[in-house]
């Protein structure tokens, strides 16, 4: 749209182009991202749960151990008790259990939002002693942003914006666009965007490092 001069156009009939496609394309990508992201780790792990018995893996010990990876204890005071007695329980049961769990804190919170205890934030470090407790925001966020669910759609989240964004600035920054110049474009936002995500990647490891 850029080299055929139909921004341009948009422009001149009082359009915003950035409404007209950029907008609409960030929103579709951020729903489309992580709902992707969800389907493909799914598809990945099913999997692995059916050829680990081709590989000397326990099938039994795959998907308890996939279970407690991907739903480790919410170390925040109000979900603690969502994990309670889920050991003994199948697998499939285990995970409904924490979601309903959860579920019930975040509607506790809502509906009674004058008990200051009904949604409890504060991250908690337990030993086999005894328990600690952390107020402080940037524990909060950590813990909340590590988590493994939240951690891989956030990534996602923020790989796909960073495609998005750097191929509307590379795009647009050339005013005087013409179509002989879209190869050069869209390579120079592919090797852009590819350093940017590597570097976001990164960055979310150094993130998780700080994780307790």
């Amino acid at each position: 749209m850029q080299a055929t001069n139909q921004n341009k156009l948009l422009r001149v009939l009082g359009v915003n182009p950035k409404w007209w496609t950029l907008y609409p394309s960030i929103l579709a990508a951020s729903i489309a991202s992580p709902i992707l992201t969800a389907i493909g780790t799914s598809f990945a792990l099913v999997l692995g749960g059916y050829v680990a018995s081709y590989y000397g893996i326990n099938t039994t010990t795959y998907w308890k151990d996939l279970q407690n990876s991907i739903f480790p204890v919410l170390r925040l005071q109000s979900f603690e008790h969502c994990w309670d007695g889920v050991e003994e329980e199948s697998s499939s049961t285990n995970i409904l259990t924490i979601i309903s769990s959860m579920m019930y804190v975040v509607k506790d919170a809502i509906f009674d939002y004058s008990n200051d205890s009904a949604f409890d934030l504060r991250v908690t470090y337990k030993t086999s002693t005894s328990s600690t407790y952390y107020w402080w925001w940037i524990d909060t966020l950590i813990e909340v942003s590590t988590y493994p669910i939240f951690y891989h759609l956030l990534k996602a989240e923020v790989f796909i914006l960073i495609i998005i964004g750097v191929a509307e600035w590379v795009a647009r920054s050339k005013s005087n666009l013409t179509p002989r110049g879209v190869p050069s474009v869209i390579t120079m936002s592919v090797v852009i965007a590819g350093l940017s995500v590597i570097f976001a990647d990164w960055a979310f490891s150094q993130l998780w490092l700080l994780r307790e």
